[in-house]
């Protein structure tokens, strides 16, 4: 099985058209709120931490 790089996946997207970009761009953003969520919002302290007297 061939790698998949970066120029046959250029190649491909030019093709294809912009549906192909959207639907990519689409599947980036996914992972990045996946990951963005696990580990930003999931880290903030509790208020205990936040305002101790």
């Amino acid at each position: 099985v061939e790698a998949f790089g970066f120029v046959q996946l250029a190649s491909w997207i030019l093709i294809n058209g912009p549906f192909t970009s959207n639907v990519l761009s689409i599947g980036v953003n996914v992972c990045l709120n996946f990951l963005g969520t696990n580990y930003l919002v999931f880290k903030v302290p509790a208020p205990q931490e936040l305002f101790e007297d």
